[in-house]
């Protein structure tokens, strides 16, 4: 059942007919589906939610819960809604098209953004596994507004780190206190960024494999 889409339930044949229910199993349902929130009001909290830059402690399920359950939804639903199937007597089951996952892959590539060299980020180091199964069916024109934004501002904290640790080499003077000081500090910065690359560099790559031939095509 395309359980965030409630507007196609009485089309689905695999969906039960609550109107045979008895009284109390109705009431049941109907209380149940009154608490599950639809498609696009989800997308639309994942995007305020990028744009706000909301501190992950404020609402960890944005990124825990409803992130990972809106991109196997999309990547499930789409092979079925309108895009994939044209013409069909049986009527719609799902709206799902590439819009959505657009729309949910630019979010995740901005709470990415937000977050490169943020101290606490734990959540980093998994939402790229989840992330990828979207990325079959975007659009091929997110590198410019979406991926290029992320890459720039890990290259520039690379450069940073590098820049440090070449100063750090040619420092003859240091106290040893001092130069270990540094050193962890390097070496902090070094594993948040690779944290980073983590999580921004499989859906970089994965969504290069997919549309490069479309690039070379219309070039």
């Amino acid at each position: 059942m395309a359980f965030f889409e409630p507007e196609f339930n009485g089309n689905n044949k695999h969906g039960s007919d609550v109107s045979q229910l008895s009284p109390e199993a109705h009431d049941v349902m109907t209380n149940i589906s009154r608490t599950i929130p639809q498609l696009t009001k989800l997308i639309v909290d994942i995007e305020e939610h990028a744009e706000a830059r909301v501190p992950y402690e404020d609402a960890p399920y944005v990124v825990e819960v409803i992130l990972p359950c809106i991109c196997s939804y999309l990547s499930c639903w789409w092979s079925l809604g309108p895009e994939k199937v044209k013409q069909t007597t049986e009527p719609r089951v799902t709206n799902v098209t590439a819009s959505h996952m657009n729309s949910v892959l630019g979010s995740v590539l901005k709470l990415i953004n937000n977050n490169v060299d943020a101290v606490e980020a734990p959540w980093m180091k998994r939402i790229a596994v989840y992330t990828q199964s979207i990325i079959f069916n975007s659009s091929p024109n997110l590198i410019e507004p979406s991926f290029l934004p992320v890459s720039e501002r890990i290259k520039i904290k690379a450069n940073d780190l590098y820049s440090q640790e070449q100063s750090l080499k040619n420092a003859t003077r240091l106290e040893s206190s001092e130069r270990e000081d540094i050193e962890s500090n390097l070496m902090k910065g070094y594993e948040i960024l690779v944290r980073d690359i983590y999580a921004f560099e499989p859906l970089l790559i994965k969504y290069v494999d997919i549309h490069r031939s479309h690039w070379l095509k219309h070039s």
